[in-house]
C-alpha cells in the first residue's frame, strides 16, 4: 500500500498508522460497525478525497483486478447460479426481471463487462426469458 509517487499526496500509512499497524499485526481494529461508520470507510474516504481521479491514473488503485473479463465472467456465473437457485425454489417466476445493483461502479467499465457476460449466460440457460436490468450507482462531489 506504499505510494512512492510524490505527486499524489502522502502515503496511506501516514493517514492512519495505528489502523494499518493493527491490521498488519493481526489485531482487531473494530467490530460490529456499519461500514459507513467504520475506520476502514474513513481511511478509504480520506484516500479518495486526497487523490480523486488520480488514484487510478497513478496506479495506486489496481483497477485491473475488478475491471477485466475473467473477473466479470466469474461474477456472471455467480449471478446466473443465484438466479437459477431462485428459480428452482420458486422465488423467481418463469418470466421476470433480474435486477443487479452495483454500488460504487465508477466509470462503468466493470458493469459493461459483467452485463455482457450475464446476458450471454442467461440466453443459453433456462432463464432465457428473464430480462436483466443493471443499476449502476456511484457518488462524487
Amino acid at each position: 500500500m506504499r505510494n512512492e509517487d510524490p505527486g499524489v499526496g502522502p502515503p496511506l500509512t501516514t493517514l492512519a498508522p495505528k489502523v494499518l499497524g493493527d491490521l498488519v499485526g493481526g489485531y482487531v481494529v473494530e467490530s460490529r460497525q456499519p461500514l459507513p461508520a467504520s475506520v476502514l470507510w474513513e481511511v478509504q474516504r480520506t484516500f479518495y478525497d486526497m487523490r480523486g481521479g488520480d488514484a487510478w491514473a497513478s496506479g495506486s488503485v489496481p483497477h485491473h483486478i475488478t475491471c477485466n473479463p475473467a473477473i466479470a465472467r466469474g461474477y456472471a456465473h455467480a449471478v446466473l447460479g443465484f438466479a437459477l437457485d431462485c428459480q428452482a425454489i420458486g422465488a423467481l417466476p418463469p418470466v421476470s426481471v433480474l435486477r443487479i445493483l452495483e454500488v460504487g461502479g465508477g466509470s462503468g467499465r466493470f458493469a459493461g463487462l459483467l452485463l455482457r457476460c450475464v446476458v450471454d449466460l442467461m440466453a443459453a440457460s433456462s432463464l432465457s426469458d428473464v430480462q436483466v436490468r443493471y443499476i449502476l450507482t456511484d457518488f462524487s462531489d
